[in-house]
């Protein structure tokens, strides 16, 4: 019996690993590999698609959450780190020093480099919002919610428990932690298509949704940066 085959089932929960037709067994790697396909083409759809779509980015990251209770034995929770012993709560108020200072470094990077111009990733990526538009219409504590929660704890504690938690243990299993973090390193790009808005004019993908003046415009774009997009 391989080294696979013998840690499966403590990994695994051993109703979900097997083919429903016959008796053979997925690996998790293989089950991983398809866990990551669904959801990144659930992002793709709910980032590109209709605007009633965009509801299926939350529920994308609870499921992300939701995996280790779903897939995973509690064996195999605890090997992905999902354990009780440990510092967190000392390490969480250095965690947030740490990252509020890298933060910083990068927004002062971007400044140093390209100023106030659109080619500053900080000041890109903060106009893909529409933050006026949005204060517009919502006060400033809903519009933190809509955005900065999710991008600070859905997402990114989401995407921790499926490319460095699932996937890198499931790999891991079955070759080595290099091999398995080649793997979810060339996965995380792909998953992640934050990217496609800003190069969508260049790319032919489809617009996301626009807030529109009351003379029915489009608000917003930054024709600077979408050089191969037609005026609004």
């Amino acid at each position: 019996m391989s080294p696979e085959s013998s840690s499966q089932p403590s990994f695994i929960r051993p109703g979900l690993s097997r083919v429903p037709w016959s008796r053979t067994t997925v690996a998790p790697w293989v089950l991983s590999l398809g866990v990551l396909a669904i959801l990144a083409a659930s992002r793709y759809y709910a980032v590109l698609g209709p605007s009633h779509a965009r509801i299926l980015f939350l529920i994308h990251c609870l499921v992300m959450w939701a995996l280790p209770f779903i897939f995973l034995t509690s064996q195999g929770r605890r090997e992905i780190g999902l354990r009780k012993q440990g510092n967190t709560a000392s390490a969480m108020p250095f965690s947030a020093l740490a990252g509020a200072s890298c933060g910083l470094a990068v927004y002062a990077i971007g400044m140093t480099l390209y100023g106030a111009s659109p080619d500053n990733w900080d000041l890109s990526i903060r106009d893909s919002f529409h933050m006026k538009e949005m204060l517009a219409l919502m006060p400033p504590a809903a519009a933190f919610a809509l955005i900065a929660l999710p991008a600070m704890i859905l997402t990114p504690i989401g995407e921790e428990i499926l490319f460095r938690g699932f996937i890198q243990q499931a790999f891991t299993m079955r070759w080595n932690a290099p091999i398995a973090t080649l793997v979810n390193g060339v996965g995380f790009g792909p998953g992640a298509p934050a990217c496609a808005w800003t190069l969508e004019g260049r790319r032919g993908l489809p617009s996301p949704p626009r807030i529109r003046n009351p003379d029915g415009s489009a608000a917003g774009w930054d024709e600077r940066r979408f050089h191969t997009m037609p005026p609004a």
